[in-house]
């Protein structure tokens, strides 16, 4: 970041770009100090950062034999794998849902699951304190019968 003046006039703004660069992993949410006087006493405000993990993902193309093998792999001991199993009160508007999967900034895969209902993405997200980059891979799926 750049240095700002020293004084800053009454309803003053400034604007500040930040670099942001995944390290590693991680769970709570980023945030950066600011740090100033007002009438010669110290003050620190703590500003989150809204930075989650997928603001990092890197973009992946691959075939449906390619996703599919490492879908599977992924229960594998050293691969770590999520599963999540949400109650829908209603049927998924695949429309209103395909803007929403692809802004969450990974690769929508088309026509890879044999169910054209269903969302198939991949990511990767390359970390500095690891050797290696970590593939992420999505899949969303309905079940008819509980809806």
């Amino acid at each position: 970041m750049k240095p700002v003046e020293p004084v800053l006039e009454a309803g003053a703004q400034r604007q500040q770009t930040i670099n942001a660069e995944c390290i590693d992993d991680y769970t709570d949410t980023p945030s950066i100090g600011l740090s100033f006087l007002y009438n010669n006493i110290p003050q620190k405000i703590t500003f989150k950062l809204p930075l989650t993990l997928n603001k990092f993902f890197e973009l992946t193309d691959m075939n449906a034999e390619s996703f599919f093998a490492r879908w599977k792999n992924l229960g594998s001991t050293n691969q770590q794998r999520s599963q999540k199993i949400f109650k829908a009160s209603g049927a998924m508007d695949l429309q209103a849902a395909k803007p929403k999967v692809i802004g969450f900034g990974m690769q929508l895969l088309e026509d890879i699951d044999p169910n054209p209902d269903n969302f198939v993405c991949a990511g990767i997200i390359h970390m500095r304190l690891t050797t290696s980059w970590m593939p992420t891979e999505i899949r969303t799926q309905q079940n008819c019968t509980d809806v």
